[in-house]
């Protein structure tokens, strides 16, 4: 064992010489054994710790930047799935550095691209931009020229996979042994923008473009089903997550309603309006408030924005503004995913927008938003965990609970009787009504009628409806469907609403079904079919 030990500490001094000798230029050189070696004994080596503090002015690697930059010497592909400003950057920038092979990284805006460019050339590492925006004539001679000194190259996937003769440049490299690693920056984007961002799916790709070449996916968060999507084009990817739990920000949804003014003037705020692409490239870590129009297309997404806030470490705050007209968004991507043929995405696009609709309206199952969050996930979140300022519905006494046993066995048996009715019809059927459509039904089952409740308004079941969706006992569910005649056909989508295994069982148990009451007209007429439960609670 003595001798084993001898021998290592041995070869570690000879590396440590041999890295204390090594000069780091800007020439494009191939690894050889004294990296292959310095990887495998230790990675903050002196040799690495040169490149550090030379080139990125850092005096030590973080763990998961320790764990992926290995893994590129490795030529292993790796997926990092860390915070906005924990150094994810790093891991594809100073693998370019040292390797001196040139790192190419799909990035989804023009603004990121021109960021992370000025970034390293402040740090005196030549990197360039390529695309409709790059204005210098000469930036793709700097990248592909035999004197090439080029570490970075930022791209978007439509520079990269629209035009083939850009990535036969890219595979030219590869064959010199030039090319070192294709990073995808914002990852989740490759399936969550895919509905108008098609050349995003082609990363898929990428090992057939550039056989023997790593990859690596960077994003802040990534649901378990976009993780599985990444992971099935990537080969055996070391994965390095951390919980989307941010502690410092108060998470809250309110219902949008029209401004009013109190006649009071006040100071001067800074404020920044942006597009969907807010989540991905706002660089400032002072950002106080986040303040979200409509329900998000996706937690994820929604988790991406939110994440702009709070940086610092310091208490910020985190809103989104919604009415019931932002569920009409689900059907327009459904419709748009049917016409394209991709089934398998409606079923998606469904999913996360119904997590979406369950966030915004957790208040009405009295659900605390950032354990529904963590869920979305597959993190816990336990009293431990739990920060001061956690969200809205966490701050009140949601009061008294009521048992709903009663209305969602009518619920769920009306949307069984009208099958492939949507939410609208489901509402008036519930109300009572002597519409033509609802005598046809009426004639073929005359008992199913006579079952439905009268007196509670429009409104309360619509609340209703969100209340159960948002506490898992139904779902929205999008189905495909061929409209028109035999002459004409369109290919489109609908919405309809599908009791949830979880709400069925609740129609079974001797449990009830303690749901918050509903702060809407004719609540007053419920209890004709309910009991309400004396029971109060500040946090489900």
């Amino acid at each position: 064992m003595e001798d084993e030990l001898d021998g290592q500490n041995k070869q570690i001094e000879r590396l440590d010489k041999k890295a204390q000798e090594r000069t780091f230029n800007n020439s494009c050189s191939d690894m050889d054994e004294f990296d292959v070696l310095l990887s495998s004994y230790y990675l903050d080596g002196a040799a690495k710790r040169c490149v550090l503090a030379e080139y990125f002015h850092l005096t030590h690697f973080k763990e998961f930047q320790c764990h992926i930059i290995d893994a590129v010497l490795e030529k292993r592909d790796s997926l990092v799935i860390q915070p906005t400003g924990s150094g994810k950057s790093l891991c594809y920038q100073f693998p370019a550095v040292y390797t001196k092979r040139l790192t190419l990284v799909i990035t989804p805006t023009i603004s990121l691209m021109q960021d992370q460019t000025h970034e390293l050339e402040n740090l005196d590492i030549s990197a360039v931009y390529l695309g409709s925006a790059q204005a210098d004539p000469n930036a793709e001679k700097k990248v592909f020229g035999a004197d090439s000194s080029v570490a970075v190259v930022f791209v978007s996937p439509e520079w990269l996979f629209s035009d083939k003769d850009n990535h036969v440049k890219v595979q030219e490299l590869n064959a010199n042994n030039q090319l070192g690693l294709v990073a995808i920056d914002e990852a989740h984007l490759v399936y969550d923008w895919q509905d108008f961002r098609q050349s995003y799916r082609k990363c898929e790709e990428l090992h057939a473009l550039f056989p023997n070449v790593p990859l690596m996916a960077l994003s802040v968060t990534v649901v378990p089903q976009v993780e599985a999507k990444l992971r099935s084009f990537m080969h055996d990817p070391l994965i390095e997550g951390s919980s989307v739990n941010r502690a410092n920000i108060y998470l809250a949804a309110k219902r949008r309603e029209k401004p009013t003014s109190n006649g009071k003037e006040g100071g001067e705020i800074q404020v920044i309006v942006a597009t969907r692409a807010f989540g991905l490239g706002i660089n400032k870590s002072n950002v106080r408030f986040i303040i979200r129009n409509g329900v998000p297309p996706s937690i994820s997404a929604w988790a991406q924005e939110f994440g702009r806030a709070g940086r610092d470490g310091k208490q910020s705050c985190a809103y989104i503004f919604y009415n019931d007209n932002d569920i009409q968004h689900v059907g327009f991507w459904a419709r748009d995913m049917a016409r394209q043929h991709r089934p398998s995405d409606i079923d998606d696009a469904a999913q996360q927008f119904n997590v979406a609709l369950s966030f915004s309206y957790a208040h009405l199952a009295g659900v605390c938003r950032r354990k529904l969050l963590l869920q979305l996930f597959g993190e816990e979140l336990s009293d431990i965990t739990y920060p001061k300022q956690c969200c809205d519905i966490c701050d009140q006494t949601i009061g008294l609970l009521t048992d709903r046993k009663p209305e969602l066995a009518l619920l769920i048996q009306a949307i069984d009787e009208l099958k492939s009715l949507g939410e609208t019809k489901i509402t008036e059927w519930l109300r009572g009504g002597n519409v033509a459509w609802m005598q046809n039904i009426v004639k073929a089952n005359p008992s199913a009628y006579r079952k439905s409740p009268h007196g509670l308004s429009k409104e309360w079941w619509r609340c209703f409806i969100h209340q159960c969706a948002a506490a898992g006992y139904i779902l929205r569910a999008i189905k495909p469907a061929t409209f028109g005649s035999a002459a004409t056909t369109i290919q489109g989508a609908y919405a309809k609403l599908e009791p949830t295994c979880k709400g069925r069982d609740a129609l079974t148990s001797q449990e009830a079904i303690l749901l918050p009451q509903l702060n809407v007209p004719n609540e007053k007429l419920q209890t004709s079919v309910s009991k309400t439960a004396a029971t109060q609670s500040t946090r489900t």
